[in-house]
């Protein structure tokens, strides 16, 4: 019963989804206030967007799946239908991963840049132990997504990755912008600044009227770009 509260409720879509916005927000937050480590606070945020954006990808995988197994032999238009969004939103997912693991190559040479006397390995171990707290709460956040807001529709599944990249995609306008600033400043903390202050707007904002089903409609209608 309780359970069937929670996945009737509108807004269950984004118990999961603000798990991972804490994350990405309070993993590199932390790394800045304690520790005064910008460069760890950068790459961290990589590990967020990247692992994020390949759990999607599992789950679009998975549905795409279920719905040829569901399917069988004698497939109905209707489902085929499905299928075919489903293939698309796979498709799209895949596209994000893409997008963050461009990003990281000008992450990497930011952290190098920025904190030139700490040697790489050091740098690399820090990253590796608070990732893997970042992992066990992204894991935690497909977890819930799976028991208060699971796949309703192709369409439903299409909304999380359309959201999901335009997540991503705020990685190249801050790396552009946090470039600019480490030139004047000498710090990386303007980028660290530009990450969490535009993470955060954007996911307030997405919490705010029919956001899924615009970022929908973003990438898959209106002449998508996977249309």
């Amino acid at each position: 019963m309780p359970r069937a509260l929670l996945t009737a409720l509108p807004g269950a879509a984004w118990f999961g989804w603000s798990l991972r916005s804490a994350a990405a927000i309070g993993f590199p937050s932390v790394a800045v206030v304690d520790d005064h480590r910008p460069t760890l606070a950068i790459l961290l945020y990589l590990v967020e967007a990247v692992l994020a954006s390949a759990l999607l990808w599992m789950r679009t995988g998975i549905a795409l799946v279920g719905a040829r197994r569901r399917a069988g032999p004698t497939e109905t238009r209707d489902q085929e239908r499905q299928r075919w969004a489903l293939r698309k939103a796979r498709n799209l997912a895949g596209a994000v991963v893409a997008v963050g693991i461009i990003g990281a190559p000008f992450l990497w040479m930011a952290a190098l840049l920025g904190d030139p006397g700490t040697p790489w390995r050091t740098v690399q171990a820090e990253v590796i132990g608070r990732g893997q707290w970042i992992a066990l709460v992204l894991l935690l956040s497909a977890i819930v997504d799976s028991l208060v807001a699971p796949v309703r529709s192709a369409e439903w599944l299409q909304s999380s990755v359309a959201m999901q990249m335009n997540r991503v995609i705020l990685l190249h306008p801050v790396i552009m912008f946090g470039y600019g600033l480490f030139a004047i400043t000498g710090s990386l903390l303007g980028m660290v600044g530009l990450f969490v202050v535009g993470r955060l707007l954007m996911d307030l904002n997405a919490m705010f009227g029919n956001a899924r089903e615009g970022a929908r409609k973003q990438w898959f209608e209106r002449g998508g770009r996977l249309n």
